[in-house]
């Protein structure tokens, strides 16, 4: 239960609050049809036996579809994986039985009949990615188009998250009438509606989604003088408590598989406390004896929206006493002291006053040099919130900030989104001086999403781009593997995706040119 606790991002938020209540609806809906089924002279047997496997199969399922995605759950389910789009086709069956029967319920359960079918077409997309590393935008798009429809619905955060299923719904064989509440009913109709339209609306814009990260496959990578150009891992899911010692050693097994010069880890608040930080320590002792460098980013977790609302001071201070137990126990050579302010940080502790950011990063690089001075402070700006170009510029400019990090996510639009982001960064780059440093703090992509070919193509040209870019000195990689956010390069049961391949070339292309230009 813990582990699967872990997988709700930053709760609560309103998002998956939200999403949490539509899913427990959908499964009160499936219940009480499937009890009504039982009482009305119109069921048949194959329909009564549909409903009440439908019914049984639902929940077990869901737990699946979501642990077989995820290292925190899935070596132990993910052989049953398939459970989760098989008992979606069922739904599908039952719904088409009840529709083919032409009762008076055809206005309730034809709507249920389509949305069921493209959910189940999603399923199995979805599945399919686990199997078929190059799979074509014409399937992948049709998962595509269900988390395009989710994330107009919800947000963006439910893209590559394990969470992003949705409820499928049983249809009745009558229409309801005194045993169904009118707000369970109308609840029904409009979720099989909405969901039946917006995902067959957004298929098209699934399909260019998917086919766009095409334009990153040719990308080539630029020379770099010597030792001026590094890539990077970040590990473990962002941790809010003590690290998991096998957890680190398989991530940093994948960073040797890089060839990784730099290990990126995320923690939380709750997180940093003195014996967790001295766990973690010890288990990256090795690999940084290797001469490996570490760069630490603070995130953003429960509780802290209420601990801002009540007192910004003692919310400041609280993060500024964890950066400074980060610093003595684990002397990072880096910084971050907030994980993307503008966005995270405006979603889940609701600062998106420019200023207050200004004012944080002000204390923490005072302190982080006043402890270490050999630890370089970081400011991470993503370019996809509302002013981004009003931080972007006080972080290249402001003496509290030695390094920029840049986060690059690919959105709904897929490809097209990070190449607008890259070109975004680009222009904000090229008034700024190159001794200015800058590094890619944050690439990743969502194989589940849109194919895990899609996904080595989007981290190739990005880190091609950060090669072609004279302010750019490292590009880090999210993640190491399927943790809270499906974006890693171990899968969930254990095995490493075709994208490691080619992105451990990387680094040797590099030392070779550095030879070559000795």
């Amino acid at each position: 239960m813990a582990d699967l606790l872990r997988l709700l991002p930053f709760q609560p938020d309103p998002i998956w609050v939200l999403g949490g209540l539509i899913t427990l609806a959908a499964l009160l809906w499936n219940v009480t049809v499937s009890a009504q089924k039982e009482r009305t002279r119109h069921s048949s047997r194959i329909t009564s036996a549909l409903g009440a496997l439908c019914a049984l199969l639902i929940v077990p399922a869901l737990i699946v579809g979501i642990a077989s995605t995820t290292l925190l759950m899935g070596r132990a389910v993910v052989g049953v994986g398939w459970l989760w789009p098989l008992t979606l086709t069922l739904f599908c069956i039952q719904a088409a039985f009840v529709v083919g029967r032409g009762n008076s319920s055809w206005l309730l359960s034809l709507p249920i009949l389509a949305s069921n079918v493209v959910l189940c077409l999603a399923a199995w997309a979805r599945f399919l990615t686990t199997w078929l590393p190059d799979v074509s935008p014409t399937i992948s798009g049709l998962q595509a188009a269900h988390v395009a429809f989710l994330s107009h619905s919800l947000g963006t955060p439910v893209l590559g998250s394990a969470l992003a299923l949705q409820v499928p719904l049983l249809a009745p064989l009558v229409w309801p009438r005194r045993r169904v509440p009118t707000i369970l009913l109308t609840f029904a109709l409009m979720l099989s509606s909405l969901t039946a339209a917006g995902v067959a609306a957004s298929y098209p814009q699934g399909v260019r989604a998917a086919a766009t990260f095409a334009q990153f496959d040719g990308s080539v990578l630029a020379e770099r003088r010597a030792d001026d150009f590094a890539v990077g891992l970040r590990i473990l899911p962002a941790l809010g408590q003590s690290a998991d010692v096998g957890m680190v050693q398989r991530d940093l097994a994948v960073a040797d598989s890089l060839r990784a010069g730099i290990v990126s880890v995320t923690l939380l608040p709750s997180g940093t406390t003195i014996a967790a930080l001295e766990l973690l320590s010890d288990a990256l002792d090795a690999a940084r004896r290797d001469s490996i460098r570490l760069a630490v980013t603070l995130g953003f977790e429960s509780g802290e929206r209420e601990l801002f609302d009540t007192s910004p001071d003692v919310w400041s201070d609280n993060r500024l006493r964890a950066l400074d137990r980060i610093v003595r126990t684990l002397r990072p050579e880096v910084l971050f002291a907030a994980d993307d302010p503008l966005g995270a940080g405006a979603r889940i502790v609701g600062i998106a006053d420019v200023s207050v950011w200004q004012a944080f990063h002000q204390r923490a690089a005072e302190q982080t040099r006043r402890i270490r001075p050999r630890t370089r402070v970081g400011t991470a700006v993503s370019f996809t919130n509302a002013g981004d170009s009003a931080w972007y510029a006080w972080a290249s400019s402001s003496r509290a900030t030695d390094i920029v990090g840049l986060i690059f996510s690919p959105g709904p639009t897929g490809g097209a989104s990070i190449a607008a982001q890259l070109r975004v960064a680009s222009l904000r780059m090229s008034a700024v001086p190159v001794s200015r440093v800058h590094w890619v703090l944050h690439t990743e992509a969502y194989p589940f999403d849109f194919g895990e070919q899609n996904q080595e193509h989007a981290l190739w040209g990005t880190i091609a781009w950060a090669t072609r870019s004279p302010h750019v000195r490292a590009a880090i990689i999210a993640g190491a593997g399927d943790y809270d956010r499906l974006t890693g390069l171990r899968r969930s049961n254990g095995t490493l995706r075709d994208a490691v391949g080619k992105l451990s070339t990387i680094q040797p292309s590099l030392d070779d040119a550095r030879l070559a230009g000795q």
